[in-house]
């Protein structure tokens, strides 16, 4: 019984200091399971749809009559997401197909990138968005708003004009090759891409 009195102040004690310490110790259990950012990717400009190009539809600037005969190929983009060594990921995806567009394509796509993956060292970077939304933009076809959408945003080239390129992969394929609904060689801007992933890539 005298043993078990003086071990009671030594346990309040240790009790007491752990209390002081909670974060600290938190922090020190989660620290090796943390997974480290291994990359960045950092994009944003304008691109026209190849596979629109190759049916003969006109590409850069979309001017009042192409527009109005739905015969422009360009869309807006930008991508800012960080990539985890886990294979998880956080940022955003932001894609807008212009008014002008054929039609089925006007709208804005976007959503938050959840995971990615890359099948070969130095090869494309694939992103992964699971909870999407697209909605229509003023003087485009008008639809209602579609949410939780699953879609993918593969990175084949980094750089700028003529040499970066992505596409948009979903449910819907495109109608002139079969191929992503949407497939992008940047016009202006960039992509580019940092990090231990991309060690061949990040000069």
């Amino acid at each position: 019984m005298k043993k078990l009195l003086r071990l009671i102040p030594a346990i309040s004690l240790a009790v007491a200091m752990l209390g002081l310490y909670p974060v600290a110790a938190a922090a020190n259990v989660g620290s090796k399971d943390k997974p480290e950012v291994v990359g960045t990717i950092h994009g944003r400009g304008v691109s026209n749809m190849t596979d629109l190009v190759a049916a003969g539809l006109k590409r850069g600037t979309c001017d009042r009559v192409n527009a109005a005969a739905n015969r422009c190929t360009v869309s807006t983009f930008s991508i800012d997401v960080k990539l985890f060594s886990d294979h998880s990921a956080s940022g955003k995806f932001d894609c807008v197909d212009i008014v002008g567009d054929p039609l089925g394509y006007p709208g804005d796509i976007f959503g938050d990138v959840s995971s990615w993956s890359q099948n070969a060292e130095d090869g494309p970077v694939t992103l992964y968005i699971r909870d999407g939304t697209l909605v229509s933009i003023p003087g485009g076809a008008q639809f209602p708003p579609a949410t939780g959408l699953s879609f993918t945003v593969t990175i084949q080239h980094f750089g700028g004009a003529g040499a970066g390129h992505w596409t948009l992969d979903g449910n819907q394929k495109s109608p002139f090759n079969g191929g992503p609904i949407c497939q992008e060689l940047l016009s202006r801007g960039q992509i580019v891409g940092k990090g231990e992933v991309f060690r061949q890539r990040d000069e």
